[in-house]
């Protein structure tokens, strides 16, 4: 079975939202390049009716050399540059995450789920 081994596998994930406009994606690119960032998984995606872009960037953890708070500080700079509306957060892999767990009355749905939590292939506490 597939399992999660934090101090590899920790990511930093900045999520974004901003008005849409040329050079977003670059300037976000570059930023954690000039950094030594290690995009391991991106995603984007504009919405033409609203005129609103969103990105996620997932970046290895141990390629920057400063924590995920340096790295908030950092980007807050890259974020204003978006414009004062843009909405964004970085968060960290390495850190538990809260979670509910919603299943059917059927005992096995529960079971997968408490297992992959046992297994450490599902990261909450």
């Amino acid at each position: 079975m597939w399992r999660v081994d934090p101090a590899v596998d920790r990511t930093y994930v900045i999520t974004l939202s901003c008005p849409d406009r040329t050079g977003i994606v670059a300037r976000i690119a570059s930023f954690l390049a000039d950094a030594g960032g290690w995009i391991v998984e991106a995603a984007y995606h504009a919405d033409g009716e609203t005129g609103w872009f969103f990105t996620r960037q997932v970046v290895r953890a141990d390629s920057l050399p400063f924590d995920v708070d340096e790295l908030r500080r950092r980007f807050s700079t890259v974020a204003a540059e978006l414009g004062g509306q843009a909405d964004w957060r970085v968060t960290d892999s390495g850190r538990s995450r809260r979670a509910v767990v919603l299943v059917t009355r059927e005992p096995h749905c529960l079971h997968v789920l408490l297992g992959r939590v046992g297994a450490a292939s599902c990261q909450c506490g």
